[in-house]
């Protein structure tokens, strides 16, 4: 038994020139199988929302925006190593203060999204205990939960949310926060992600904590992650690739070579198998005709060919 296999949304810095280049298509068609899906990193709709180096663009610094423009935000307040925002409304209106205001904007965005193409095309992530930049909540698990009931009205196609174990960007840590509250208050596909394995992921679907788990750096380091999984085959250490999607690449294709060696044994015993058995079948078929001759000439008598 294995749990369906979900790429998670990867920051991967390969968009040259800030635009998707022809390669994506041979990294994520690699990674494309019967009992996976996939979701691909996101795309800035404005100059201003560019956040990374060769991304599409999410959290910013001037040097990312337009003629070295501090970045938008909600606040002025600076965060730690980068540079303060211009300010737009420092959350005094409707979109600040109590955790209605705060979930505002996000779920009227996710309305009008919904009107625009339909429920069944939107879909959300979210990240209630992050602590990355300084985006920590003060009751991240009150926050998930109100999302995670407010976003039943709108019939979305799956809510997918960050373990409050991963509270930065590549650190795993124990901590008491749960997402299984969320996860039962939201009526629609359910989606975890943050430093899971074959086994603990198995856990959570078969305790229907979740319906579905996603996985990032795994599914880097193994093209074929959920072949592997199936097979409980062993995982090239994502930790330790430099060039990791080279890395991958190299190790996917030593696998295929052996599994094609393998299908091709396998192929080869069973035509000398085949081969041996129309053998015997034609002589036997030869040695008949011989004996019927035979006995039309008198050679052998049919008491004799039946012994």
């Amino acid at each position: 038994m294995f749990c369906r296999v979900v790429l998670v949304p990867l920051t991967r810095t390969r968009s040259y020139g800030n635009v998707p280049k022809p390669h994506a298509v041979i990294y994520y068609s690699q990674r494309t199988t019967k009992r996976s899906f996939l979701i691909s990193e996101a795309i800035r709709i404005s100059d201003t929302a560019h956040g990374y180096k060769d991304t599409p663009g999410r959290i910013s610094t001037k040097d990312f925006q337009p003629d070295g423009q501090a970045p938008l935000s909600s606040t002025d307040k600076p965060v730690k190593t980068q540079t303060p925002p211009r300010q737009l409304v420092d959350r005094i209106d409707q979109y600040g203060g109590s955790l209605e205001n705060r979930c505002r904007f996000a779920l009227e965005i996710v309305e009008e999204v919904v009107i625009e193409i339909g429920d069944d095309r939107v879909r959300i992530r979210l990240s209630p205990f992050a602590n990355y930049k300084d985006s920590r909540d003060s009751n991240p698990s009150a926050l998930g939960l109100y999302m995670a009931e407010s976003l039943n009205k709108y019939g979305i196609a799956y809510c997918h949310m960050v373990e409050p174990r991963m509270k930065t960007v590549a650190e795993k840590i124990e901590c008491p926060g749960s997402l299984v509250g969320m996860g039962k208050a939201f009526r629609d596909t359910f989606i975890v992600v943050g430093g899971y394995d074959r086994e603990d992921g198995n856990k959570v679907v078969d305790e229907g904590r979740a319906d579905l788990i996603a996985y990032g750096r795994l599914f880097i380091a193994n093209l074929d992650l959920p072949k592997r999984f199936e097979l409980d085959a062993p995982l090239n250490n994502s930790q330790i690739c430099s060039s990791i999607d080279e890395y991958s690449q190299n190790r996917h294709r030593e696998l295929k070579k052996q599994r094609e060696m393998a299908a091709a044994a396998k192929e080869e015993e069973k035509k000398t198998y085949n081969s041996t058995t129309v053998g015997i079948a034609v002589s036997m078929v030869m040695k008949y005709a011989d004996n019927i001759v035979k006995i039309e000439k008198g050679w052998l008598s049919v008491e004799e060919y039946e012994c």
